[in-house]
């Protein structure tokens, strides 16, 4: 299981993994994605609901685009599960 721990600037995160000791540098919408995976959240229809509602838009296909870069970032990095991506 990963842990992170965060330091947040403004617009910017970082978070750090300790059992791997990397660190990473997030924009909003990625440290809003690990923060939701975070709390229980891994299908993707679910978090995209919540961040369109977050952000005050819809949950519509460039959203869910960005979801996806950003959930495959992640999976790369080893953060998730691969269950967590969509099919």
């Amino acid at each position: 299981m990963i842990r992170l721990h965060w330091r947040d600037w403004g617009g910017d995160s970082v978070v750090f993994e300790e059992l791997s000791g990397q660190t990473l540098q997030f924009d909003p919408l990625s440290a809003a994605v690990m923060a939701c995976i975070e709390t229980g959240v891994t299908d993707l229809p679910m978090l995209s609901r919540l961040l369109a509602d977050d952000l005050g838009t819809v949950a519509d296909g460039p959203l869910v685009d960005s979801l996806c870069t950003v959930l495959e970032r992640l999976n790369r990095l080893g953060w998730i599960e691969p269950e967590a991506l969509p099919s």
